[in-house]
């Protein structure tokens, strides 16, 4: 999981709404992740799974469920750099974040 000790800083909501496609077809996707020199983010700076939904956590900010080997993994919002979609049902190729 993401360091939730920074300030999180909503996603637009063009963007948003690309995450949520994916998760209405429960794509496979690949998102990577900002990199940090500071040592904040996690490791993987990639992850690949299905997208299943998302969730606020109040106070903590947003966060995409992927499903990957039968685990939930969160991925904040903010953290997210680029999201692509593996499957075909997506209706869109990969999206920059930043």
């Amino acid at each position: 999981m993401t360091d939730s000790s920074h300030d999180y800083q909503a996603v637009a909501c063009g963007l948003h709404d690309y995450i949520e496609l994916a998760c209405i077809h429960h794509c496979r996707v690949r998102v990577s992740l900002v990199s940090e020199s500071d040592g904040r983010m996690p490791e993987p700076q990639e992850y690949v799974g299905v997208a299943r939904t998302t969730q606020t956590v109040k106070g903590d900010g947003e966060y995409l469920l992927l499903e990957m080997d039968g685990q939930t993994q969160p991925i904040r919002l903010d953290y997210i750099e680029t999201l692509e979609p593996l499957d075909d049902v997506a209706g869109f190729g990969k999206i920059r974040f930043r």
